[in-house]
């Protein structure tokens, strides 16, 4: 064997080794620039956001969907299905001054089997957590969710006669929407509603009265509705009276629509048991567009500031870990 054939093994290891540095920095180069963009892009949203607190579970296969803000014990919940789509669904508990350690507990069906549903919103009314399930709402009791042994059994369901993706409580009212996206997600063609100011709207929010003294709602039969327009993630209200619905779809730019509903026009909206109000919500009484990173999933209103929480830095889509939305964002609201 010969010097130069020696030393051929060498060389190719010498210039594969060359390639993958190369490669490696093209990458960190890349995903600098990728980060550099995305604050560039979202400056306006950054000069008037914090970060709250890091969202708990991201590394451990949780996928962010529902936001709640409980004032009387200072956490905050969020609701998660696990990326794997077969390990039960999570709600993790998170102090609010994001100092304490957060505790994860897992959803089960009263059977014992994992509840493994791809939750939407939840909201917290009386003695039970309402969480959107598919084609209704799924209730836990709070009692159960708050102990300490990290788990919690579903207690009850309340059918809706589409698919509920997000809930909000105000007051003693349970308002419940759908999501809408052509071919993905699609809506009953009565949500697919051309309001009085020439929107297109694609689904319906409904309210319905709730009994303080039982928690639950007085009829199954809403008392009124709201059309909306499409991909909205989730609602909350400002302490004016204005609707905020959060809208989002994979990279694209989410929106956190702020509506005042004084200005809104009114119908109404035809049910199998008669006629129940509408408003509609749309251009006409839309008041603040406020542009947001992606996937921005359900929010929180409280004392000024909406609390935003995203799925882009779980493990389904990693691009997240990279731009910042690992965390909860405090976003200042500024009635302009």
């Amino acid at each position: 064997m010969t010097k130069k054939e020696n030393k051929s093994p060498s060389l190719i290891v010498r210039i594969l080794a060359s390639i993958l540095c190369v490669l490696i920095v093209l990458v960190a180069i890349a995903l600098i620039g990728f980060s550099v963009g995305e604050n560039i892009v979202f400056a306006k949203f950054y000069s008037r956001a914090d970060k709250a607190f890091k969202i708990p579970g991201l590394w451990g296969g949780s996928v962010p969907q529902g936001f709640e803000y409980i004032d009387e014990n200072d956490i905050f919940l969020y609701t998660g299905y696990h990326k794997d789509k077969v390990s039960p669904s999570m709600v993790y508990i998170m102090p609010d001054d994001g100092e304490g350690k957060a505790r994860m507990v897992e959803l089960y069906e009263k059977d014992g089997t994992s509840f493994d549903s791809h939750v939407g919103g939840i909201t917290i009314y009386g003695d039970y957590a309402y969480i959107a399930d598919g084609k209704g709402i799924a209730l836990f009791e709070l009692s159960d969710i708050l102990d300490s042994d990290g788990k919690a059994t579903k207690y009850d369901f309340i059918e809706v006669d589409f698919s509920v993706a997000f809930v909000e409580v105000n007051g003693d009212k349970l308002y419940c929407g759908n999501f809408y996206r052509a071919v993905d997600y699609e809506t009953p063609q009565s949500h697919h509603i051309t309001t009085p100011n020439g929107d297109k709207n694609t689904a319906i929010i409904y309210e319905y009265a709730l009994n303080p003294d039982t928690s639950y709602p007085k009829s199954v039969i809403p008392d009124s509705a709201f059309s909306i327009t499409n991909a909205i993630q989730g609602m909350t209200f400002g302490e004016n009276g204005e609707i905020f619905l959060s809208s989002s779809w994979g990279l694209s730019k989410s929106h956190i629509y702020v509506y005042n509903t004084a200005n809104a026009s009114k119908g109404e909206f035809a049910l199998e048991s008669g006629s129940i109000p509408l408003t509609y919500l749309d251009s006409k009484c839309l008041i603040d567009d406020i542009v947001a990173p992606p996937m921005a999933e359900e929010i929180v209103y409280d004392d000024g500031e909406l609390y935003i929480i995203g799925e882009a830095a779980s493990m389904k889509y990693l691009f997240g870990k990279i731009t910042g939305a690992q965390y909860v964002y405090a976003y200042e609201y500024i009635d302009d």
